[in-house]
């Protein structure tokens, strides 16, 4: 699909592990709505959740703008 091309490759694993990382911090919100006297060693704030997630987003958005044939490879692996 990618014709060889490793940076196209390496695009669209940017692009899952982005997506990968959106997805952790839903399911870190999800756990303080949810599980909220689930006991913890680590405690992360609602602002630096929505920062994290927020960040995420620009950081995908940006990849996106920048390389759009990355996400058709993408898409075909995906698929």
């Amino acid at each position: 699909m990618a014709k060889g091309n490793l940076e196209s490759l390496a695009g669209g694993d940017t692009i899952a592990f982005l997506g990968v990382m959106i997805l952790f911090g839903f399911g870190n919100i999800l756990l303080k709505i949810k599980r909220e006297k689930l006991p913890r060693p680590e405690v992360a704030g609602w602002r630096t959740l929505i920062v994290a997630i927020v960040g995420v987003v620009i950081a995908l958005t940006g990849n996106l703008i920048l390389n759009p044939d990355d996400f058709i490879i993408f898409i075909e692996y995906y698929r």
